[in-house]
């Protein structure tokens, strides 16, 4: 019968979401009850992170397990027990002993600094970090307790240049028997959304064939688990919305309004056997043909980083010709229709109803004729310096 009763261990938390990111402290108090005395040879404190990842592929004796793991770091810290100011003994040599009674320690240990990857919880994989107290006694099973932190990493340095518009593009010819060309241009009004935000899409299509074609917006979730040169993947579509008709010889200009489910998780591409993506797939269905498509990558952070965006954005100059937030909001450019109109939809499991074009909805606002599409400019560019991966204006 183990002599140690009562084993808790508690920390102190650094925020309301108690959440700790590199650099933080972490500070607690192991306590414990000794009903007679004992003899242990440590007792400790570890604070570890780590992300590890396990799948099998085939059958029967065919099976193939692949793992793989990566440790980030791992802290520990001896403890010292005190009786009225004067310390009893440092627990870190065979033969000490312990007087029955309530025993407290605290303890301090910091997280490294570095880019280490947020906590995550998946199909075939995990990156946990843990704070574990264990007592070692000779010949005998040791006393343990472990907790798992909620770890946030902390965001990329270059946070006003993802607050910055960007683009993708692409012209394709299509056709049967005299290809024609397509051109789509797609502009979302920055990088980085966290949950509930909407982001505002823009899709310029001018279609110089006689074939007539649907634009169409997915959002997209890819995890993706890598161990030995394989990867085993898991993907997620958020549901998609859906434009009007576009005739051949025509253009058209779409503004979708695109709801980052409250429920998503986010993005991370900062541990090298996990990762999570977010692409918008913007794509042209057109019948008995290979449909065009241009894919955004979006990055989703947890909501409680979004001050630090509100911050960058606020004190920046932008780069960007969407429409202005109202005073001291966050949440990108208001919806320009009706929340029933038929490019407002946030994504769900499956798609809105048809709404029909009227007078009181129309696809297209009167803000005069469609622009004709120029020469289009490379992809993922700001669309004010066109730039390719950069923006002048920041």
């Amino acid at each position: 019968m183990s002599p140690i009763k009562d084993f808790h261990l508690v920390y102190n938390v650094p925020n309301s979401e108690e959440t700790f990111s590199e650099g933080d402290t972490v500070g607690g108090a192991v306590s414990f009850v000794v009903t007679k005395e004992s003899k242990v040879k440590s007792i400790l404190v570890k604070l570890k992170g780590e992300a590890s990842v396990s799948w099998e592929e085939g059958m029967g004796d065919d099976a193939t397990t692949y793992s793989d793991r990566r440790r980030y770091f791992k802290v520990k810290n001896y403890l010292v027990t005190q009786d009225e100011g004067e310390v009893m003994f440092v627990v870190v040599s065979p033969g000490s002993t312990l007087r029955p009674g309530l025993h407290n320690f605290n303890f301090t240990l910091a997280i490294p600094q570095g880019n280490f990857p947020s906590s995550f919880n998946g199909q075939n994989g995990k990156i946990i970090y843990t704070l574990e107290a264990k007592i070692s006694r000779s010949w005998r099973m040791p006393s343990q307790i472990q907790r798992e932190l909620k770890f946030l990493s902390r965001p990329p340095a270059n946070r006003v240049q993802m607050l910055c518009p960007y683009s993708s593009s692409l012209s394709k010819d299509v056709g049967v028997f005299s290809k024609k060309k397509v051109q789509l241009f797609v502009t979302v009004n920055k990088n980085v959304f966290f949950p509930g935000e909407t982001a505002a899409v823009v899709v310029n299509i001018s279609n110089q064939s006689s074939t007539k074609m649907r634009p169409k917006v997915k959002l997209q979730e890819c995890v993706e688990y890598r161990a030995r040169s394989r990867t085993t993947t898991s993907s997620r579509n958020w549901g998609k919305l859906v434009g009007e008709t576009v005739k051949g010889n025509s253009e058209g200009i779409f503004h979708f309004q695109v709801k980052i489910p409250d429920e998503i998780i986010p993005s991370i591409l900062n541990c090298e056997i996990i990762s999570v993506d977010y692409n918008l797939k913007v794509y042209l269905d057109i019948s008995f043909a290979r449909d065009p498509e241009v894919q955004l990558p979006l990055m989703i952070i947890p909501s409680t980083l979004a001050y630090l965006y509100s911050a960058a954005a606020g004190g920046a100059p932008t780069c960007s010709d969407f429409p202005p937030s109202e005073p001291s909001s966050f949440y990108g450019p208001p919806a320009p229709y009706n929340t029933q109109d038929l490019n407002t939809w946030g994504f769900q499991d499956q798609l809105p109803p048809t709404v029909a074009p009227s007078s009181e909805h129309p696809l297209f606002p009167d803000e005069g004729p469609p622009a004709t599409v120029a020469p289009l400019p490379g992809d993922f560019s700001c669309v004010i310096c066109l730039e390719a991966n950069s923006c002048k204006l920041l």
